[in-house]
């Protein structure tokens, strides 16, 4: 699993709490009485790692769930999922079932009508993989507070929820005694929140909640992920222009703003056509999709494609 920050949220969640994943992946029901036990990732007969494996017995039965966390859907996913169960059949020998979750909706086909399952022939072998797609959109951010399942509240931002629900799972995150545990959780849900809110609405919830107080977080790295200070002086001139001109223009300056500033976060500095071809747009639509894009690619040249 690459180290994204949103990514290592999931990952903070499989390694501390996998009872609450598979809850969230309806792997396990509420109150059912299982040993969970983490399999290793490693598949001896293959260099692919899926994301996590767990063992599940109940009563006696044994099975094996395997999840898989994905920020946008790609095409791949299918094959691979199918991929992953065949060798982890061969390895384990246990029934597996894959689950699928997905934290936003992009890249999700129109048709979605044989999504949950995918099938390869080749000759005379006819191999079939059925799975379950988990949209955290689509889950109660009420509901998962009313779990009282603090690791899970990093990921109440993406789902379906409203601003005093965000404020309600901030001041929970406020409320834990364990100081390491609450950064923690507390940074994974800065980054979380970044794939759905813009940098403003973010720093919004985080001062409303009482999470962290505002002169700390202007010492800390993840502050400068959300809200970068280092912002050039005529930026910040055209920021308040801009402001003061209309709101529409403020916000097209803003997201303009927040995309240069993901990119510099990530790669340091920034090419200057890059930066025009971004003070060009007049699209809010397009500039929040690539604000998102700027933290998901690898590399500048590979937004540059995006952006071409």
């Amino acid at each position: 699993m690459s180290t994204k920050p949103y990514d290592q949220a999931f990952k903070y969640l499989a390694e501390q709490d996998p009872e609450a994943l598979l809850l969230l992946c309806g792997a396990i029901r509420e109150g059912e009485q299982v040993r969970v036990e983490r399999l290793s990732q490693e598949l001896s007969i293959s260099v692919k790692i899926p994301d996590q494996l767990y063992l599940i017995e109940r009563t006696g039965v044994k099975e094996i769930a395997h999840i898989e966390a994905q920020t946008v859907y790609i095409q791949e996913i299918p094959t691979r999922i199918l991929d992953y169960n065949l060798r982890g059949w061969i390895k384990y020998q246990i029934p597996i079932y894959s689950y699928l979750l997905l934290l936003t909706s992009d890249g999700l086909p129109q048709d979605q009508g044989n999504l949950e399952q995918h099938s390869i022939i080749i000759g005379g072998l006819e191999l079939t993989v059925r799975y379950h797609i988990i949209k955290l959109w689509e889950l109660s951010a009420e509901a998962t507070l009313a779990s009282n399942n603090d690791d899970l509240l990093p990921f109440v931002p993406l789902m379906s929820s409203s601003e005093e629900i965000l404020l309600l799972a901030a001041q929970r995150i406020q409320a834990i005694s364990d100081e390491k545990r609450r950064q923690e959780l507390g940074l994974h849900f800065f980054f979380l929140s970044g794939l759905r809110y813009t940098n403003e609405q973010i720093l919004s919830i985080i001062g409303g909640g009482g999470m962290i107080p505002i002169e700390q977080l202007r010492h800390s790295n993840f502050y400068q992920f959300i809200l970068n200070e280092g912002r050039q002086e005529g930026r910040q001139e055209g920021r308040q222009e801009g402001r003061q001109e209309g709101r529409q223009e403020g916000s097209l300056i803003d997201a303009r703003e927040s995309v240069i500033d993901n990119l510099e976060v990530k790669f340091g500095s920034v090419s200057k056509h890059i930066v025009e071809a971004i003070n060009k747009i007049e699209d809010l639509v397009l500039l929040k999709s690539l604000r998102r894009k700027a933290i998901q690619v690898t590399s500048l040249k590979e937004f540059e494609q995006i952006l071409n």
